[in-house]
């Protein structure tokens, strides 16, 4: 989310709509919040509550009492997943800077994460916690119930579920039955674990009428459910009229890369083919709608940079070393 400070700075004290799908644990929405408005608890505060209050116990029975603190680097890898964003600190941009109010749809699937959004989110009225999936095509689906915060059900678990006496009823929509299309949305993030093509189709209404702005998708193409193709997804993206970028790893995570100066956003280019599929297997990319000129100035600025580093790979396409790389 580093585009938005820079983003809010251009244009402060307006209205802002953040849609999530995939919003997990609320960490996303959480920082969001606190970034644009200064209030709302911090990921980390998430984390540790969650933890405390759900699996604490269970590790106790598991490691016979012996529990390593909960933001040990360890534990956040296990409960936080790769890219620990339960361990963000968030700094509130200042006031002038802020927005001047907030709507936000935070939409999962599972039941067991959208059961923790609710505790999260009860007492948080800008924040609308949904627990349905996004698609195309409108069915239900059964999914296992599972603890409070668990995430270990997912689609391809359903023939489970359906002889399962815990199992849930999960209804899945077109983006526009929970979002009215006359919204504008400001940033769509989606984290489905393979499925973000399924969830861009249910939303599709809001790209052909320029109603999103910022795109931030995740690429699991091990995940994936059926033969996507990276390429076509994002020239689907840019017949809609988005340009895409690829958020790389950053100096401060890439110690070897200290005295390096990397660029925040490289931008995708002409890489259409092979070449990138072989070198993304995660990934998460930015689409922005490419006739906004402010969205052009910022990931223009972020992308920008006199001494990159990096790698040439065939077909013409130029791809940051310090992209994640599962070759």
């Amino acid at each position: 989310m580093e585009w938005l400070a820079p983003l809010a700075k251009i244009i402060p004290q307006r209205h802002w709509v953040h849609v999530d799908v995939g919003a997990n644990k609320g960490y996303g929405v959480a920082s969001f919040l606190r970034l644009l408005t200064g209030e709302g608890p911090e990921p980390r505060k998430i984390f540790n509550d969650l933890y405390k209050r759900y699996w604490l116990e269970g590790d106790r029975r598991m490691y016979g009492g012996r529990v390593r603190a909960a933001m040990d680097t360890w534990k956040a890898k296990v409960y936080c997943g790769f890219c620990c964003d339960c361990l963000d600190h968030v700094r509130p941009l200042l006031r002038q800077h802020q927005a001047s109010s907030v709507d936000v749809y935070a939409i999962d699937l599972q039941p067991s994460t959208a059961q923790w959004l609710k505790i999260l989110f009860d007492e948080e009225p800008r924040v609308k916690v949904m627990n349905v999936g996004i698609a195309k095509e409108k069915r239900k689906i059964q999914l296992l119930a599972e603890g409070v915060g668990h995430e270990q059900s997912s689609v391809a678990m359903v023939a489970t579920a359906k002889t399962n006496d815990t199992a849930v009823e999960v209804s899945i929509m077109a983006l526009s039955d929970v979002v009215p299309l006359t919204t504008h949305i400001d940033f769509l993030s989606t984290d489905t674990e393979g499925f973000d093509y399924e969830v861009f189709s249910g939303a599709r209404k809001f790209f052909e009428q320029k109603k999103v702005s910022v795109y931030v998708f995740e690429v699991h193409l091990e995940k994936a459910p059926r033969k996507t193709l990276l390429s076509d997804f994002l020239s689907e993206l840019d017949m809609l009229g988005y340009d895409c970028v690829m958020p790389t790893q950053r100096t401060r995570r890439d110690t070897h890369l200290k005295n390096v100066h990397v660029p925040m956003y490289a931008p995708v280019g002409n890489c259409r083919g092979a070449a990138l599929e072989r070198h993304i297997g995660w990934a998460n990319f930015l689409c922005y709608d490419a006739s906004n000129h402010t969205l052009q100035q910022v990931f223009g600025q972020l992308a920008k940079d006199d001494r990159p580093v990096w790698e040439h790979v065939p077909a013409k396409c130029w791809i940051p070393k310090t992209i994640h790389d599962k070759r």
